[in-house]
């Protein structure tokens, strides 16, 4: 959570850009709400078919990243770059918002493309 914005502060910028398809925890009591939670989804199944260093240096590219759920686990296996894509704006303003306000472990993240021709928008900056 970043250290100049209150609990209540932050619990009322995550209900306003909701609702929240993804179950993501910023702090003590200060969640997105009722959703699938990534962090649960990887340690219960996931972990147990990847190596720890299995994407340490890679980049990764996650479609249909939602609100980057997949991409904050990922990120503690220490990519080099993640980037997520998502044809809904309300999932990359969520995606977005998750990125400004939680600490990454990758050493850069770019989850920015260029905007297609035609077509829905496309990107997390």
């Amino acid at each position: 959570m970043n250290n100049k914005t209150s609990a209540s502060d932050l619990q009322a910028q995550i209900d306003k850009i909701g609702p929240w398809w993804e179950d993501i925890d910023f702090g003590p009591g200060i969640k997105t709400g009722a959703g699938r939670n990534k962090k649960i989804l990887w340690r219960d199944y996931l972990s147990a078919s990847i190596r720890p260093d299995e994407f340490m240096g890679q980049s990764v590219l996650d479609m249909g990243c939602n609100a980057g759920g997949n991409l904050l686990e990922l990120s503690k296996q220490f990519p080099s770059r993640l980037v997520g894509i998502d044809a809904q704006p309300q999932f990359l303003a969520q995606a977005q918002f998750v990125k400004a306000h939680l600490v990454w472990t990758a050493r850069s993240i770019n989850t920015s493309l260029p905007q297609p021709r035609d077509g829905p928008t496309m990107g997390v900056n």
